[in-house]
């Protein structure tokens, strides 16, 4: 926090233009992919390497090359930074605006769940982990334009619909839980698929995978 800073008069005024963020963009909005892509990218710098260097690039500064190494400058570094592309958008906007809908609730359910995850069961967390995971992932596939997606989302909003019905058929009754889940499950999904007709023809896996 800058206010160590200021304590302890260490604070230096940033220069140049700020950029947040990765220094390299990532390749899918693949949930795992996105956890795992810079340890594949260490696997592979290790492998181009020879003797006790692929042991030194595990632990040693990202920015670290051995001495007998072409070396970027600082400049070239910063340039190469700016001009990063960013993620490309393979979803149409109308997948994209669904998405966004659909991953706010995600996030308040989640956060809901770390809040009571003293007093729910073992089950209950699995469960509720799996299908957080489950959400992001077939998210993740729609922002890719994945063909295995949509099926995928149809499938988690009929799971949904299913977990709503359970749990709200004790305090509302089956038939009023029957038709909220009902609700629940076939609204996003003629909005869903109402809005990748417009979507182009898209392979089962992102062009640029980065594994």
């Amino acid at each position: 926090l800058v206010v160590w800073d200021l304590l302890f008069g260490t604070y230096a005024e940033e220069r140049g233009t700020i950029r947040y963020g990765v220094t390299k963009r990532l390749t899918s909005f693949h949930p795992l992919r996105a956890q795992i892509e810079g340890w594949v990218e260490l696997w592979h710098r290790a492998r181009a390497l020879r003797g006790l260097d692929r042991l030194r690039v595990l632990w040693r500064s990202p920015a670290w090359a051995p001495a007998d190494a072409t070396v970027a400058s600082e400049g070239e570094a910063e340039a190469a930074l700016v001009a990063r592309p960013p993620l490309p958008a393979r979803a149409v906007p109308a997948v994209r605006r669904y998405v966004l809908v659909q991953f706010v609730p995600l996030c308040a359910g989640t956060l809901v769940l770390l809040f009571r995850q003293g007093s729910a069961t073992g089950a209950t967390l699995a469960g509720s982990a799996l299908l957080v995971y489950a959400t992001l992932l077939t998210l993740g596939g729609l922002l890719d334009g994945c063909r295995w997606a949509v099926p995928a989302e149809i499938a988690r909003l009929a799971v949904v619909a299913w977990a709503v019905a359970f749990v709200a058929s004790g305090p509302l009754g089956p038939e009023a839980a029957g038709a909220i889940s009902t609700a629940l499950a076939i609204a996003p999904g003629a909005w869903l698929l109402a809005a990748t007709r417009s979507q182009p023809a898209a392979s089962s896996q992102p062009a640029a995978s980065g594994i």
